[in-house]
């Protein structure tokens, strides 16, 4: 729920200063009253075993996601049985390795694959210094060796530009790169990969900074996952989730004057202050039958409409998946796993 954190902080610090009056409030913001008791925290129903979670690591305070951060789809268009979805994960056995797994349209886990987390992801394939393994693709644990060809002298520059027209005219897939990046993890800086047939081959270079020297690619033929893979779409979550009510239990009115006068700047932009409730917010999901979820500390501005809260949640799906996946967190998120 990156947006709604991104709102509440400012508040939160605000609200602790003697510009704010803190009065109770205790009354529902709606005026239809509720039976609060059917409702429930995400984590309660996860306890309860009505819905499913996935947490992606146990750390607040470390990025694990060093590949992709949001859930990949693998989806091949011509082909039902393979339909996926792979979820990156620290792997709690030894925090120098990740795990990815691969879950079916049901969200259940079918197979995992655990490697270092200093591998690169290139067109798909995990890519380890000089090996490299098409699981991804295709379940195929075993890494496999990579061809190396160096091109380190000055006079070897003419003869990668003919591999990249070759490459071209072929329409074979490659990934170049020409610059310090992250992918020096596989041992160079600066190389052109190339897939064919399932083999991969490396082409090692030197880059030169005399212009005469200097290497022009292009990414015209270049990624980093295959066109079957995708991120997850995130979908609007104000079609699934429903404001029940709010149930204010404090009131902070601003107290002109007692100090400097100032303006909030949520999300990036300005937005003038105004005195808000802190309270309890009440949602249904709506799937069949609906599912309550509460939201505690929550905090709105006085004059913004209830029905504005049901856009604070990144939710993702697709549609071939018989579930969605409700994200919270923004550094490791927690995805909870919701049956449409």
């Amino acid at each position: 729920m990156k947006n709604l954190v991104i709102f509440i902080l400012p508040f939160l610090f605000a609200c602790t200063d003697s510009r704010w009056e803190k009065t109770p409030a205790d009354k529902f913001l709606a005026a239809k009253k509720i039976d609060t008791t059917q409702y429930s925290t995400l984590e309660e129903l996860f306890l309860k075993g009505e819905i499913r979670k996935i947490t992606t690591s146990d750390s607040d305070y470390v990025d694990n996601h060093t590949h992709f951060s949001l859930p990949l789809v693998y989806d091949r268009k011509y082909d039902y049985n393979k339909k996926y979805v792979f979820i990156e994960k620290k792997y709690i056995p030894d925090d120098e390795k990740i795990i990815i797994i691969k879950y079916d349209e049901d969200a259940i886990a079918l197979d995992s694959i655990v490697v270092d987390q200093n591998t690169t992801i290139i067109n798909s394939y995990i890519i380890e210094k000089d090996t490299y393994n098409s699981w991804l693709i295709d379940s195929d644990k075993r890494f496999k060796k990579i061809e190396n060809i160096n091109y380190f002298s000055e006079s070897d520059t003419s003869k990668i530009k003919a591999i990249v027209k070759s490459l071209k005219r072929n329409n074979e897939s490659y990934y170049s790169t020409s610059e310090y990046t992250d992918e020096a993890m596989i041992d160079t800086c600066n190389y052109i990969i190339s897939f064919k047939n399932n083999k991969l081959i490396k082409y090692n270079y030197l880059k030169k900074f005399r212009p005469e020297y200097e290497l022009k690619l292009g990414k015209d033929n270049t990624s980093r996952f295959s066109s079957s893979f995708s991120l997850m779409s995130s979908i609007k979550s104000e079609d699934l989730f429903q404001v029940d009510n709010f149930f204010a239990k404090y009131h902070y009115s601003f107290i002109p004057g007692n100090k400097w006068d100032f303006k909030l700047y949520p999300n990036g932009g300005g937005v003038p202050q105004c005195d808000n409730f802190m309270g309890t917010v009440f949602f249904s999901f709506l799937t069949t039958p609906p599912l309550k979820i509460k939201i505690n500390q929550e905090s709105i501005c006085e004059n913004r409409n209830l029905n504005e809260l049901a856009e604070y949640h990144n939710v993702y799906t697709e549609d071939f998946l018989n579930f969605y996946l409700i994200e919270k967190g923004i550094r490791n998120p927690v995805y909870y796993v919701v049956k449409k």
